[in-house]
């Protein structure tokens, strides 16, 4: 049995279904669609391949605003062809407290989980004969089933305050709080509870120049992982392409009980109802040797649609 962590993205900031329920349609838009890919490790066998696509719309019940989402998710790692498909409803509820803004979200759904060995090689199946293995070579792997089947449960908490040039959000969730048992041997294998910390924000430094800082943490039994970095956006003039914004960032990856794994430079496009953000993880720690520092690539796409709120303007007036 090995013990790992959850699937994850580096710009968790442009996908929100995956980080944290409470961030379902904590958007002005009326809807979002989000995108995102990661492929990691490519040049040491078979990569680790993740990919997400999600949902959100917004709705409005006795002036209350309650959210809606549908998640779906889909890893495969490795030689071994372990995949994992994951489809989650999601939704949520806020809640506008003059400049403060509080988030609670909950995931229920289903994850379809398999796993293939033909093809792959384990210690039994050394050939003395050859010097290589054989896949042909029986193994005492007690695998029972190729295929299972499991309910999950998430539930997060986040909290917005919104000043004049300044955006904070702070935020907490929990995955797998039902601790479902994900063993293929027909034994208790309890998936443990992710937790994740995240912050950010978005400061308005000047009329061109925009800052967001961003932090997670999360862990899961022995595994951790920390993201610290920033994001620096440039607003555009009007120009052919319709962009309304450019940003180039940097991120730190690590963990409290080990060194630095990865250094990521980040470049993104924004335009008036999309946002595309690439990401690449340059390995930094002792794994740098196989790897020759290259790590994982990621792209985000987020395309929002208009808001049917409208927007309350002051217009000066005259006393007589």
């Amino acid at each position: 049995m090995g013990i790992a962590q959850d699937v994850h993205f580096t710009q968790f900031y442009l996908s929100p279904l995956t980080t944290n329920p409470a961030l379902t349609g904590h958007t002005p838009a009326d809807w979002r669609f989000t995108a995102n890919h990661r492929n990691q490790w490519n040049i040491i066998g078979k990569p680790y391949s993740t990919t997400s696509l999600g949902f959100e719309q917004n709705f409005y019940l006795y002036n209350e605003k309650f959210s809606g989402g549908l998640l779906y998710l889909h890893d495969q790692s490795g030689i071994v062809d372990l995949k994992y498909d994951k489809i989650m409803l999601s939704g949520a509820y806020h809640k506008r407290y003059g400049k403060h803004q509080f988030h609670l979200g909950f995931q229920p759904g289903m994850v379809f989980k398999s796993i293939n060995l033909n093809g792959s090689s384990l210690p039994e199946q050394y050939d003395r004969n050859t010097g290589g293995y054989n896949s042909n070579l029986a193994s005492s792997e007690p695998l029972l089933n190729e295929n299972i089947t499991f309910f999950d449960f998430n539930a997060g908490f986040n909290y917005t305050l919104k000043l004049k040039k300044l955006k904070t959000e702070l935020g907490y969730s929990m995955f797998h709080l039902n601790k479902p048992n994900e063993s293929f041997y027909g034994q208790e294998n309890v998936l443990p509870v992710r937790n994740v910390l995240t912050i950010g924000a978005e400061w308005n430094m000047t009329e061109k120049l925009i800052l967001y800082p961003h932090f997670l943490h999360m862990n899961q039994r022995k595994a951790s992982e920390m993201l610290m970095g920033l994001n620096l956006m440039l607003l555009l003039e009007q120009n052919k392409a319709k962009a309304t914004g450019a940003y180039v960032g940097v991120i730190i990856r690590n963990g409290l009980q080990r060194n630095t794994d990865a250094a990521i430079a980040i470049v993104g496009l924004k335009f008036k109802h999309l946002e595309v953000g690439f990401n690449y993880d340059f390995n930094i720690s002792d794994l740098k040797y196989a790897t020759q520092s290259r790590g994982a690539y990621e792209i985000s796409i987020v395309y929002t649609g208009a808001s049917s709120i409208l927007n309350k303007t002051a217009v000066p007036c005259d006393r007589f």
